[in-house]
């Protein structure tokens, strides 16, 4: 399990173990990986690309672009808002606003995390990162969106 995924940490291992029937110490995990030459997660190696490649039916990516658009007044920048679920390669037009506060980002959190019609409904225990916080110059959290009556196994991830 240790060399299978570089980032699962001992408490990790002992918690995949218990789901399988084996009840097992930390330490008697820890034993077990230094005496085969496996060190702690942070020492094993792992990258970007094997985290990707490990959470890529989870991950979605969501960005901003602008457009200008001539209106009554002159011309307006409107913010178009898009995500895309990097397992099936949909994209979906999230939101266009002239205005990207937090607002209209919560709005658009919420309903891309609904239950029955959220673009990322499929997705488990929805976090959505960076840019849904504070629109298009907003900084980074991490806030789950889903209900108990919503919830499912694993965090997934959106990343901007």
């Amino acid at each position: 399990m240790a060399t299978a995924n570089s980032t699962w940490g001992y408490s990790r291992i002992q918690g995949e173990l218990k789901g399988l029937g084996h009840r097992v110490a930390r330490t008697t995990i820890a034993s077990v990986l230094k005496e085969n030459g496996i060190g702690p997660a942070p020492e094993r190696p792992s990258s970007w690309r094997s985290f990707l490649r490990a959470h890529w039916g989870d991950a979605a990516a969501i960005d901003f672009f602008t457009t200008e658009v001539w209106t009554r007044s002159g011309l307006a920048t409107y913010y178009v808002l898009f995500v895309i679920d990097r397992k099936s390669r949909r994209a979906h037009l999230a939101g266009v606003t002239r205005h990207p506060e937090e607002g209209f980002m919560a709005q658009v959190a919420r309903n891309l995390a609904d239950c029955m019609h959220g673009f990322l409904r499929l997705h488990k225990d929805l976090r959505l990162v960076s840019k849904l916080s504070g629109g298009p110059h907003g900084h980074q959290t991490a806030t789950p969106l889903r209900s108990d009556s919503c919830s499912r196994s694993s965090p997934s991830v959106l990343i901007a």
